[in-house]
């Protein structure tokens, strides 16, 4: 399923970046070897590890948004 959102066409770019941290991270790759290569910041590559860890694959998905409509 990974590899299918790295390489899919189709795949939302932040899924795709999301699904890149936790491939790298099942090569062993570290937190900040990973945060360099994909030139994010090493909270940013924490906080999807551990979300993969608590959800699975669905925690990569973005969380729905707590906003408010505008009601006209």
């Amino acid at each position: 399923m990974l590899e299918q959102s790295l390489r899919g066409t189709k795949t939302e770019r932040r899924l795709a970046f999301r699904s890149r941290i936790i491939f790298l991270a099942a090569e062993g790759m570290g937190v900040n070897a990973i945060a360099a290569q994909l030139q994010s910041t090493p909270a940013t590559v924490s906080k999807w590890r551990l979300r993969f860890a608590r959800v699975g694959l669905p925690g990569l998905a973005d969380l729905p948004c707590s906003g408010t409509a505008a009601d006209a």
